[in-house]
């Protein structure tokens, strides 16, 4: 037993005169907080809660702040029915027979009825897709879960099983965000295809705005390309983007458009959501590349990959044999074999923009965009 005075000073809710002594002149109370905390008298005994009063621990562990996986959704051109296993994959584009304009007014033309009709050929080209293995393994002994007061295996699975989504939607992101990609023609050569763009002006602020979503959507519209799902096409911007649609305050803007709409609700604008507009579904990701969205619609993103040996269109779960000669080496990991590419080139309008928030006052009706410049087919 080590008796002590107490080093804590009263507060004045405990400092007023003592009108009953506390106890007798050698009384020692056994206390649970330090001698910081407790007053010079009585004497107290901190043994007992030096050797019991320990630090308490949450076992529930909080998960990592964590971005949503977006992006292997807009692979909308996955393969159907391959000849074999193989690598590249192949996958091919049908092209129309070539309009005919050569008569009156850039129409059709007409037949004479005395001789027959030449026939007319059509094309198509090609692009090949090319897969790689990917994988990542997180490994622990057996003692650590023996000694460890939390259970790590469902942390460690957890961590696992992210990490395999979190690289497909880099893949997926790396390959929509191409403004480039190489068709084989007929005859073995190829050509480059590119996306359509929307530069930001040369000088002064760009923001994203309604009006370059306008022009991004005729453009799609210009080469017949089908929106993504149903009747709209996809948006896909950062927080900044979507932030620069929210602070639109002209006539024709984001705000005005829904309190109009909307009324006095405004139920968009007070729950800091964009929604549809102009005819496109807005998807806002942190893991889209700064100064840059994408207006896509069907077949933009193409992905290949293998049905044998285990591997499938998601990311295999592996859980390892042990193998060492005293079983304490554990193993899980994630294993998958796919590839990425820009498909239809036609399907992708990139728009260049500000990379700053949008502020208020002068400064937000900013630089009027660029001049488009449309995909290259």
């Amino acid at each position: 037993m080590a008796e002590a005075a107490g080093t804590g000073t009263p507060g004045a809710n405990q400092n007023g005169p003592t009108t009953t002594p506390p106890g007798s002149p050698g009384e020692v109370l056994m206390v649970g907080q330090g001698l910081a905390l407790n007053a010079p008298a009585p004497k107290v005994d901190i043994d007992l809660q030096l050797l019991y009063v320990q630090r308490a621990f949450d076992l529930a562990t909080r998960a990592p702040l964590r971005s949503k996986l977006i992006f292997d959704q807009f692979a909308s051109v996955r393969p159907t029915r391959l000849t074999q296993n193989g690598a590249p994959v192949r996958m091919f584009f049908g092209e129309d027979i070539p309009e005919d304009t050569a008569g009156p007014d850039g129409g059709p033309t007409p037949l004479l009825e005395n001789i027959d009709v030449d026939s007319v050929a059509f094309s198509g080209r090609a692009v090949d897709l090319i897969a790689r293995e990917y994988g990542r393994t997180v490994s622990r002994t057996r003692l650590l879960n023996a000694r460890a007061m939390v259970n790590v295996d469902p942390m460690i699975a957890d961590r696992v099983g992210f990490d395999a989504g979190r690289a497909v939607d880099t893949l997926s992101r790396i390959a929509l965000l191409k403004t480039s990609v190489n068709y084989v023609l007929p005859d073995g050569s190829t050509k480059v295809g590119s996306v359509g763009t929307i530069p930001a002006a040369g000088a002064g602020d760009t923001w994203l705005s309604t009006t370059s979503l306008q022009v991004a959507i005729a453009m799609l519209e210009t080469a017949n390309v089908l929106p993504f799902r149903g009747e709209q096409f996809v948006l896909l911007t950062s927080p900044t983007g979507a932030q620069h649609l929210k602070n639109e305050r002209d006539t024709g803007g984001f705000r005005y458009v829904t309190a109009r709409n909307e009324g006095e609700a405004g139920i968009a604008i007070y729950r800091g959501t964009v929604g549809m507009i102009e005819g496109a579904d807005v998807v806002v990701s942190p893991r889209m590349r700064a100064g840059k969205s994408l207006l896509i619609g069907k077949d933009a993103l193409a992905k290949v990959y293998s049905t044998s040996e285990g591997y499938g269109q998601n990311p295999q779960s592996i859980a390892s044999p042990v193998t060492d000669k005293l079983r304490r080496f554990m193993h899980w990991g994630w294993l998958h074999y796919v590839g990425y590419s820009l498909f239809d080139c036609r399907s992708v309008v990139q728009i260049s923009h500000a990379t700053k928030f949008r502020p208020a006052g002068a400064e937000n009706v900013g630089a009027a965009p660029g001049d488009p410049v449309v995909a290259v087919w």
